[in-house]
């Protein structure tokens, strides 16, 4: 919802993005999954995606956090065995 009011220009894409860092979280941990959910919700994330693509400081944003999930997971598998 919050990434809508930047759309719609209701909120500063500066102030969201100084405090989206669970959205940019968020958007990558979910990103493997977005097109089978779209198979049967079209616009999941949709708003949130563009706002990602519309920056190449959101999108290093994401890949940061998409390595973090990645290390994280790898950690916890580590443990698990």
């Amino acid at each position: 919802m919050a990434v809508s009011f930047v759309a719609r220009g209701a909120l500063s894409e500066e102030l969201f993005a100084d405090s989206a860092g669970e959205f940019f979280f968020t958007y990558a941990k979910l990103f493997p999954h977005i097109s089978k959910v779209r198979e049967g919700s079209p616009n999941f994330m949709r708003r949130l995606e563009e706002f990602v693509n519309s920056s190449k400081d959101y999108q290093e944003r994401v890949a940061t956090a998409a390595k973090n999930i990645a290390r994280v997971s790898a950690a916890r598998v580590g443990k698990a065995s």
